[in-house]
């Protein structure tokens, strides 16, 4: 089982493309900043960024496999990519291929079917039937046990929690703006979303935890 506790920053990512088409995309530019940044910072203070920083990549697109891969091969950095199973094969999302042949940095997680929030609008039934068939999916393409999850929008309910603990995810990550330094009530795991304009600054200032109390940002959901 993966040391989660020991990932005191989890990035979270969408879309990496040189056109971002919404506020959730960045450029690859600014996505390697952001890597040699936080390298430069920990060669600086003579820690290891790949056993303190975990990379999340949401949704299932193309990009995602090309950035996780490049933080392997170059960095050690493990990362998980999230899939919403519908995007599969879809244009700009991963094909089949892609998510067979992935590295051994590169962890699958499920981000449900079809990316609809799994909130107390949703009846049991509807929740278990996207977390069950999306861990299906990805088991089959990946020959592997799906242990992680991220729920869609960041949105979830205390019924989607305890269907997705008999489903037996292991690792439940929410879209909470925090530092992973505080273990959850309900033990989900804090990601830092990264946006279109997100300050390579505040970043810093995220993994030290000094964010953590500012609760606007910690209650604040975000795609």
């Amino acid at each position: 089982m993966m040391n989660i506790k020991k990932y005191k920053l989890i990035l979270m990512f969408h879309d990496i493309t040189n056109y971002p088409k919404s506020n959730y995309d960045i450029n690859w530019s600014k996505f390697k900043m952001i890597i040699f940044s936080f390298n430069i910072l920990f060669k600086f203070i003579n820690k290891k960024i790949e056993q303190k920083i975990l990379f999340t990549f949401d949704d299932g697109y193309q990009s995602s496999m090309k950035a996780a891969r490049y933080l392997s091969r170059y960095f050690g950095i493990k990362s998980v990519i999230f899939i919403s199973t519908n995007n599969i094969n879809a244009y700009g999302y991963l094909k089949k291929s892609s998510i067979k042949f992935y590295t051994k940095n590169v962890l699958i997680g499920s981000h449900g079917v079809s990316h609809i929030s799994l909130n107390n609008k949703l009846a049991d039934l509807e929740i278990h039937k996207e977390l069950k068939d999306s861990k299906s999916i990805l088991s089959e393409l990946t020959k592997k046990e799906i242990s992680f999850l991220s729920f869609p929008n960041g949105d979830y309910s205390k019924k989607a929690l305890k269907i997705s603990s008999d489903l037996n995810f292991k690792y439940v990550f929410t879209s909470k703006r925090a530092s992973n330094r505080i273990m959850q009530k309900d033990f989900t795991i804090n990601r830092f979303v990264i946006l279109k304009n997100t300050p390579i600054l505040l970043l810093f200032l995220a993994y030290t935890g000094m964010l953590d109390r500012v609760q606007a940002l910690k209650k604040r959901k975000w795609v």
